[in-house]
């Protein structure tokens, strides 16, 4: 996605926004799953500890 993204892809200029759309959220999704949704279960589970 990169390489349409920047434009770099031969043929493939008009696809440019979706490239970065897809990347962000692609990274979205990362931040998601490997960040937020364990610490909200943390949070989730320590308070009922209490």
């Amino acid at each position: 996605m990169v390489p349409v993204a920047l434009g770099w892809a031969l043929g493939l200029e008009r696809l440019a926004p979706l490239g970065t759309v897809a990347i962000g959220g692609l990274l979205v999704g990362t931040f998601l799953t490997l960040i937020y949704v364990p610490l909200l279960y943390y949070f989730l589970i320590s308070s009922k500890k209490r």
